[in-house]
């Protein structure tokens, strides 16, 4: 139903959506700006202070993110640059995950996260993810359920500003989110909400989320493994040995689902090579 507003219309399709969803919802934004060349990106940087990250709104999971810490580093790579670009100043602090399931302009069930791991970089999609109870963001899920009027599982990357705490907003995504896969594995049932959307019963009267102490790492199957061969992260390499104790989506007490999970993701390595 949120699609039928130009607003989240917008915000569904892409990262320029971003601009547009800020200006009707007054959402928490670091400062953005879509610009169509360098001198654009040059004079926001001027304006809201060096550094500042582009954003492609054709790619997904963090590919074609940049860094510029000043001037020169823009000026140099300008010529790689594709435009039109989300321009943002840079938030220093830890990247948190959030991914939730609306209804009717409401959450039935949300999950808080720090990306623990990334798989390309620090703008690239999470490998490994620390669930933690996190009741102060609950607000924020709240009001993007009842702004977008999405229907089903979706998610949102936000930032952690370093030294304030404050929570900032980079990025939605109308799409479910791989950090319900272990959700099992942290104590969230999300069974109620799933029956109450498809008409079985009716909606917890609260949103269902981590219990409170939750403090989980989980680390993906296999991207996180082959990141840690890829990067030599040989420390990392640790958690995946038996007996080491670690949770992760590796569907060992169900091997029929192991086994269709393991088969799909090795044909979609042999079809990308």
């Amino acid at each position: 139903p949120g699609a039928l507003t130009s607003p989240a219309r917008e915000f569904f399709l892409g990262k320029f959506g971003l601009v547009a969803a800020n200006a009707a919802w007054e959402l928490p934004l670091p400062p953005s700006r879509i610009c169509a060349g360098t001198a654009e990106v040059r004079k926001f940087a001027s304006e809201v202070g060096w550094p500042v990250v582009v954003k492609p709104s054709d790619q997904l999971g963090g590919a074609g993110i940049r860094k510029f810490n000043n001037e020169s580093e823009l000026a140099a790579s300008s010529d790689s640059l594709k435009f039109p670009l989300l321009a943002q100043k840079f938030i220093l602090g830890p990247r948190l995950v959030l991914d939730f399931f609306c209804s009717r302009g409401r959450p039935l069930v949300w999950l808080s996260t720090y990306s623990l791991r990334q798989a390309h970089g620090p703008f690239s999609y999470s490998t490994a993810r620390l669930f933690r109870a996190m009741p102060a963001l609950g607000p924020l899920v709240e009001k993007l359920a009842a702004c977008t009027r999405f229907e089903g599982f979706c998610g949102a990357d936000c930032i952690e500003e370093t030294g304030t705490g404050r929570v900032y907003l980079l990025e939605f995504n109308p799409r479910l989110m791989s950090g319900f896969r272990s959700a099992r594995l942290c104590g969230v049932d999300c069974t109620p909400a799933m029956k109450a959307w498809v008409g079985e019963s009716s909606p917890p009267s609260a949103p269902i989320t981590l219990p409170a102490g939750c403090e989980i790492p989980v680390h993906y199957f296999p991207t996180d493994l082959t990141r840690c061969l890829r990067q030599r992260d040989w420390k990392g390499l640790k958690i995946w040995l038996p007996g080491a104790r670690s949770r992760h989506d590796f569907c060992l007490d169900d091997l029929g689902v192991m086994l269709a999970s393991s088969l799909s993701r090795l044909n979609q390595s042999v079809v990308k090579k």
